[in-house]
């Protein structure tokens, strides 16, 4: 399915005009970054941390790995501008390193707290201050789990937040309804995980002004809603969320420990390999890019070995 052709044009043009480039760097060659006390951290303390982590699975299995530590509270946006004919959604054609394409589709906002706090002695994420702006109304806002296979307990805000007028906006952000970002949840590698997170998230008659799944009226459009509306099992949220607790228990609690002292993985040169070539390598890396915060900086970052699909 190819993308439609304004999207590719409007992301070349963000690519463009970000001067974006990357470089692998070894880890002490940074500045910014060490290994002390088993992890590797930024001398601020503040951003992230890789650390060694250890539990134990149901089949009483030990499993070691790297993981990103955050404990810091990110947040995630969309503005929404709605009237009698149409809503639309704030939407940014964000730069990040690691993306698959570059340039992905992204919330309003997209920034982790120390990012907001300044740490990085740059400017501040775009449009955060409406999230916290009486100008805004916040119509949904909940505390979401980042992926754990890579995060570390890390959590996000998810924020939905209407204005009462489109506000004006730079060559990363555009204005579009809403109906047409959710028809580019279709295509792969397009909208990023950030954004179909707060999407989902939602309060969703807010969002569309109509009932869950009533879009299409297909015969599987027609089933989603009527499960939706009249469901099988009655339970409430409250039943649903210690039904999955009570599964979440079974697994040990994760326990940090040194990167040295992970078995199966190596500290080299390169950044923390793992010695049978799966999932992932800690690489470091240096970015340099006119559409972010701050003109440069180098970090670590998960390259994962395959799609992961």
């Amino acid at each position: 399915m190819n993308r439609p052709r304004w999207v590719e044009a409007w992301f070349s043009t963000a690519y463009d005009l970000s001067v974006f480039q990357i470089n692998r760097l070894t880890l002490a060659s940074s500045s910014a970054w060490a290994l002390s006390n088993g992890a590797i951290r930024h001398q601020s303390g503040r951003f992230f941390s890789i650390v060694g982590v250890r539990w134990e699975n149901p089949d009483g299995k030990y499993i070691k790995q790297p993981l990103i530590e955050q404990r810091e509270i990110g947040t995630l946006g969309f503005l929404l501008c709605s009237n009698e004919k149409n809503r639309e959604l704030l939407v940014q054609a964000k730069i990040e390193p690691g993306n698959v394409g570059i340039v992905q589709l992204a919330p309003t906002c997209q920034a982790t707290a120390s990012n907001i706090s300044r740490v990085h002695g740059g400017k501040s994420p775009p449009f955060y201050e409406l999230f916290a702006s009486d100008k805004t109304h916040i119509i949904s806002e909940s505390l979401q789990s980042e992926q754990g296979t890579r995060f570390l307990e890390k959590q996000n805000r998810n924020i939905l937040a209407t204005v009462a007028s489109p506000i004006l906006t730079g060559d990363t952000h555009r204005w579009l309804p809403v109906d047409e970002v959710l028809e580019l949840l279709k295509f792969d590698s397009l909208v990023n995980t950030d954004a179909r997170s707060v999407l989902v998230c939602s309060q969703w008659e807010m969002l569309v002004a109509r009932a869950p799944f009533t879009r299409y009226c297909t015969p599987f459009g027609i089933d989603l809603a009527h499960s939706a509306i009249h469901g099988g099992s009655h339970k409430s949220i409250t039943e649903v969320r210690k039904e999955l607790m009570s599964l979440s228990t079974k697994i040990s609690p994760p326990e940090i420990i040194p990167l040295e002292k992970l078995d199966i993985w190596a500290l080299t040169d390169e950044g923390v390999v793992p010695i049978e070539g799966k999932p992932f390598i800690v690489r470091h890396i240096k970015v340099v890019t006119d559409g972010r915060e701050v003109p440069t900086w180098d970090q670590p970052i998960i390259d994962s070995v395959g799609q992961g699909y």
